[in-house]
């Protein structure tokens, strides 16, 4: 599933996202939904991972993450201090095919903007595979969007 990174705590799961829910809805009753624009290609290179970099205007998705950790006082996340909103594209396991695939992608990259109307909680599957466990909407909208919804 396709999505910005804002928080990751490998040991938070379904149970302890449910009893938090209500008040990360109420918070985000009160975040318009805003606009991102990607334009520039990001990397972790010690993983070989290809990035598209995300930026939004005011900081929104900052403003996001810190209010996702503070929602989880006793939760470890990963990267405390070392944020890097990202849209991975290409994980690779050699150093000739990742170079090869960054220099295709700058050549190549459009830049675009989306709408970022919710937030969704993620979970990784048996085979280390994102899945969609709940949404919340911003600016509280009640659309009916769901995990289901592209």
């Amino acid at each position: 599933m396709p999505h910005v990174t804002l928080a990751v705590a490998p040991e938070l799961d379904v149970y302890d996202w449910m009893p938090v829910r209500p008040h990360i809805q109420d918070a985000l009753a009160q975040f318009p939904p805003f606009t991102v624009h990607v334009a520039e290609l990001g990397t972790f290179m010690d993983d070989l991972v290809l990035w598209l970099q995300p930026t939004d205007p005011h900081g929104e998705l900052l403003t996001l993450r810190q209010m996702i950790l503070g929602s989880f006082p006793d939760m470890t996340f990963d990267r405390v201090g070392d944020f890097v909103p990202h849209i991975s594209i290409g994980f690779f396991t050699d150093r000739e095919t990742f170079l090869d695939a960054q220099d295709t992608v700058r050549r190549e990259l459009i830049p675009f903007s989306f709408r970022v109307g919710s937030i969704s909680f993620l979970q990784a599957d048996e085979g280390d595979i994102w899945q969609c466990v709940d949404t919340v909407e911003l600016g509280g909208l009640n659309t009916g969007v769901t995990c289901a919804d592209p």
